[in-house]
């Protein structure tokens, strides 16, 4: 910190990653930020995306009071004893500060990172993208895309900040979609990640038992909520890793519609303690899991959080054969064929490893089916949309070590060129 202090110029801003470490330290507050930069604003996020410590001046620049409430779906850490916050922010609280923050460069720079995102998607043969942005309002997130006319396939879905019993509408209400741009879907964030332990468990962590995470909502503020979403037809997509966060999502959506529900395929992101006692449940409703293999990479951190319950943590290969349907995302490394050997190792859960072909089909027809486009793309057939890539190398034979350097010589979308390896 000191030394970024140092470079950064007068006022500049300072970011950077953290991990559990520091999460866990009791002097990681915005005091201690302060004394090592009480002129520069800082803001440091856990690398999960989880958790986010700003100092002082971070806070001042965001609009934040010191004695600033709690908002839906979570919390503001306080200094002991006291209402003060004490720097660090966790779901909701982080995300609606990271998007003040984020709201501040110009339209302009806003296009350019799209654009840049794009650029990259298309060199790796990515035709379609679907963005749960938390850093723009869905319906402004979506003009932008239209206007910066991407090469690539866009779905844009709703984050609310709003609190889940504040929902009324789909964010498509307010914005009309493109050839390429469409919007879709509200996400919401039910628990935490294992990493910071927010990750809301049945039982407590293996390594603090005294907590065994924490609900960003009520069981009974879901289910008004899908009430809501089924009556508009509006697909909910919930972010649930633990094994009570699972069973609160399944037991919400039997409540508010049951088998009525299929039509739309709720979504779970992540679901990483979907175990086989959930898996007609979830068939029975229609639930895609969508997962990101980056997460199978974490086999330390699980077996502190969870001891032996790891055993029943990213069960991948039994959701394939009970078929459950599953579809990946990347969440993390960009590069599909990175998470492609991520899927095939599955270190957190080595005998839930996929084959290369599974893990090929979650992001390509898993997909396009949780998206509900599977009768349009996901497969390479007559009738289909002509998105496609010509990478350069077989995916299917190349070692391990090589398939992430594989990049594409020909990406086409809707059977035009948009990008070219020369």
């Amino acid at each position: 910190m000191k030394a970024a202090v140092l470079k950064a110029p007068p006022g500049g801003w300072i970011y950077g990653e953290i991990g559990s470490r520091v999460f866990d330290d009791a002097g990681a507050t915005r005091s201690t930020l302060d004394a090592v930069a009480p002129d520069h604003p800082v803001m440091l996020t856990a690398w999960t995306g989880h958790g986010t410590l700003f100092n002082t001046v971070a806070l001042r620049h965001l609009q934040m009071r010191d004695d600033e409430p709690d908002p839906p779906g979570r919390f503001f850490v306080r200094m002991p004893g006291t209402r003060v916050v004490a720097g660090v922010a966790h779901e909701y609280a982080e995300y609606i500060l990271r998007q003040r923050l984020s709201m501040k460069p110009n339209e302009q720079a806003q296009t350019q990172v799209l654009r840049d995102t794009a650029s990259a998607a298309v060199g790796l043969g990515i035709t379609s993208v679907q963005l749960m942005a938390t850093n723009r309002p869905a319906a402004q997130l979506a003009r932008t895309a239209i206007a910066a006319d991407l090469p690539i396939r866009v779905r844009v879905i709703d984050f609310p900040m709003t609190g889940i019993t504040s929902w009324r509408q789909p964010a498509s209400a307010s914005v009309r979609g493109s050839k390429r741009v469409t919007v879709s879907g509200a996400k919401w964030i039910v628990d935490g990640t294992p990493v910071e332990r927010l990750m809301l468990l049945r039982e407590p962590y293996s390594d603090r038992p005294a907590t065994r995470g924490r609900r960003n909502f009520e069981l009974a503020d879901i289910s008004s909520f899908l009430k809501r979403a089924l009556d508009r037809r509006e697909q909910p997509i919930f972010h649930a890793g633990g094994d009570q966060a699972i069973d609160d999502v399944l037991t919400a959506l039997e409540s508010s519609g049951g088998e009525a529900w299929q039509p739309l395929r709720p979504r779970i992101e992540h679901g990483d303690m979907l175990e086989p006692a959930h898996f007609e449940r979830a068939k029975r409703l229609g639930i895609t899991i969508v997962q990101n293999p980056s997460h199978f990479m974490l086999p330390a951190v699980m077996a502190a959080r969870l001891g032996p319950r790891t055993a029943r943590l990213t069960m991948m290969k039994s959701m394939i054969a009970e078929e459950v349907p599953v579809a990946f995302g990347s969440d993390g490394p960009i590069n599909p064929y990175l998470n492609v050997v991520f899927a095939s190792i599955n270190a957190n859960n080595p005998a839930q490893a996929m084959t290369r072909e599974q893990a090929v089909s979650a992001y390509t027809l898993g997909s396009a089916r949780a998206e509900m486009m599977e009768t349009q793309k996901g497969t390479l057939s007559p009738g289909m949309l002509a998105d496609l890539a010509i990478l350069s190398q077989d995916i299917f034979k190349a070692p391990p070590d090589a398939l992430p350097t594989t990049f594409s010589v020909l990406t086409l979308v809707g059977g035009t060129v948009v990008h070219e390896r020369k």
